[in-house]
Parts: structure tokens; C-alpha cells; sequence
């Protein structure tokens, strides 16, 4: 590729996928130091009357996950632009199989089309009950102000109860992966539902364990002093996995509990639109403000829908989860046989 002043680019480290062949271009892996320098280099594998260049950009995950401990949302999006990675090759070319870096099955494109892909799409999947976080795409930008001040509360609240029922999602699925933790050792470290439940039931002994079927969740009842005496294993951990369960069907409720009214709640707001554009003329608000009112309720509507899809996602999950639950929870009746 022509880029002019080349050699001022600098790069943090660079790697080469394959082994060097006659008349190939190897895939080539660089991580600019500069935004800057990435796009210079993009912008020249555009360029006509030059050869095919397929790139596939990435962004590196170890810094995506020190940026957003350490980062705002609102830094973190202007700071991730840096340190993407450029991938230049042939576009039938693949990488050898040593490599770490890329996978054969990544997808490539000619001359910079198509949609940029997620480093999420091409890592491994992530055990079941690995704790979430902001990688599962659930969370939204936040509302912005309202100088009409029903119009406000209306967004404010219907974002408050967006983030309590992120907040009981993520909970269960944080009390989840503490009951399954317990059972790595016997499980080989796939710690199904079903057979936690059986092994739990085996080390709590000739214990009495009374499950109570209620609406969106099942609860485990049990005496601590009966589980100290009976126990076949560790009884503080046992009483642990239990607390475990019961917390994790607690916050299961909650969420399968409002998730429909909220979503019912946005479906009607968002079908308000119209009124509430006849409701800011109304308002006869200065030349200065208007154009900044119609903008913020504009990009509230789009927060609002995909708040509706992220609880759309979070309540399939949930009545999954709901559903393994009671069948799981027949386990517990084996002690009384």
C-alpha cells in the first residue's frame, strides 16, 4: 500500500499469521498506537486501482474489560476507537493452525465492506453460569433531562425501573453461579442445575428439606440446627448452597414479576409519541430550547426501545430459568424416600 510519510506510524507490536509462501501476502495482525495511525492505513486499503485488501477489526478484549473497570460508559465509548487491530491478507488466505490470534472460521471483507465484527463473536464461549456483565449488552444510555417536567418523570421513572430489574437479573445470575460453584469438584466443572440439586441432597443426609412451589420461583425450606447434626459433608456449606438457591429464586421473581408491566408500560409510552410533540408546542418553549427538547425526547424513544428489547431478552432467559428450576427442585424430594 502507498501511505504517504509510512514511516511515521507507529505500531505497539505486530504479528504475521502463516508462514511466509511466494507469491502470497500473509495476513498481517497490528495494533496501532494512535487512532490516527489506524485510519491513515485503513483509508490507503481503500484506495482504487490497488489490490484487494480484506480487514477484519476487533477490539482487544483485555483492554475492553481494564477500560470498563476502570472508565465511565461515556469514556470508555470514546476511548475504545483506539487500539482497534487491522487485519491485512489475501482474502482466500488462511492462518496457519499454530495460530492463536485468528481463527479459520473469521469472516473477512473485501475493500472494507460489510459490518464491522465483535471480538465477542470469535471468543469461546463462556461457561453457563460465569457471572455476566456489561458484555451481555444489556445496558443502555441513560436518559437525558426534559425541561417539561411531566415529560421528564415519565422517562426518569421508567429508567429506574429498567435498572431494578437489571440489577435482579444480574443478582440471580451472580447467586447462580455461587450455588453451582460448590458442586465443581463432583460435576467435572459442567455443574448442571439437576445435578447440583442430587448432590446437595445426598450431603445434607437423612435432613428434611420442604419445597414451596409459589409463583415464579421455588423456595427451599430447612433447619440449620437439623443440618448441623445429619449433615454427611460440611454443614456451613451446605446451608450456604441452600441460602444460595433460595436468593437466586428470589430475584428470579422479582424480575419475572414486573418484566410484563414494565414492557407494557413502554409499549404505551412510546405510542405517545405524537401527543408528545403536540405537548412541546403547547409549551411554547424559548427558540433557544426548543430544537434540544424535540432532540432529547427523540433519543429517549430510542433508549426506551431498547430497553424494551433488553427486557424482552432478560425475561426469555428467566422463564428458562424458571423452567430448570422446578425441574430441578423434584431433585430434593429424593431425602424423603
Amino acid at each position: 500500500m502507498d501511505i504517504p510519510k509510512i514511516g511515521d506510524i507507529q505500531f505497539q507490536n505486530v504479528h504475521r499469521l502463516g508462514e511466509l509462501k511466494d507469491g502470497k501476502e500473509l495476513i498481517i495482525i497490528a495494533r496501532f498506537t494512535s487512532f490516527n495511525d489506524r485510519e491513515r492505513v485503513n483509508r490507503a486499503s481503500k484506495l482504487k486501482n490497488k489490490p484487494p485488501i480484506s480487514k477484519y477489526q476487533e477490539y482487544p478484549r483485555e483492554i475492553n474489560d481494564r477500560r470498563k473497570t476502570h472508565s465511565s460508559r461515556k469514556e470508555f465509548q470514546m476511548q475504545r476507537q483506539h487500539d482497534k487491530l487491522l487485519v491485512d491478507g489475501e482474502n482466500d488466505l488462511e492462518p496457519s493452525s499454530s495460530s492463536k490470534l485468528l481463527s479459520a472460521q473469521q469472516r473477512k471483507y473485501v475493500d472494507g465492506s460489510g459490518p464491522p465484527s465483535s471480538a465477542r463473536q470469535h471468543r469461546p464461549p463462556d461457561r453457563k453460569d460465569t457471572i455476566p456483565g456489561d458484555d451481555d449488552g444489556l445496558d443502555v444510555s441513560k436518559m437525558k433531562p426534559i425541561v417539561i417536567q411531566s415529560m421528564n418523570k415519565a422517562f426518569q421513572d421508567h429508567e429506574k425501573l429498567y435498572d431494578d430489574i437489571s440489577k435482579s437479573y444480574q443478582d440471580m445470575l451472580k447467586e447462580l453461579h455461587c450455588f453451582k460453584s460448590a458442586f465443581d469438584e463432583d460435576t467435572s466443572g459442567i455443574p448442571e442445575l439437576a445435578t447440583c440439586v442430587r448432590i446437595l441432597v445426598h450431603r445434607c443426609g437423612q435432613t428434611s428439606l420442604e419445597v414451596q412451589r409459589r409463583k415464579y420461583c421455588v423456595q427451599i425450606i430447612f433447619s440449620e440446627q437439623t443440618l448441623m447434626k445429619n449433615s454427611l459433608t460440611d454443614p456451613h456449606q451446605i446451608i450456604s448452597s441452600l441460602k444460595h438457591f433460595n436468593f437466586m429464586n428470589k430475584h428470579l421473581k422479582e424480575v419475572l414479576k414486573d418484566s410484563h408491566s414494565i414492557q407494557k408500560s413502554i409499549n404505551i409510552l412510546l405510542k405517545d409519541k405524537d401527543s408528545m410533540q403536540q405537548q412541546i408546542i403547547k409549551e411554547c418553549l424559548p427558540a433557544d430550547q426548543g430544537p434540544g427538547v424535540v432532540y432529547n425526547v427523540k433519543e429517549n424513544m430510542r433508549t426506551l426501545e431498547q430497553i424494551r428489547k433488553n427486557i424482552d431478552v432478560i425475561k426469555k432467559i428467566s422463564e428458562a430459568q424458571l423452567k430448570d428450576v422446578i425441574e430441578s427442585s423434584k431433585g430434593f424430594f429424593a431425602n424423603a424416600e
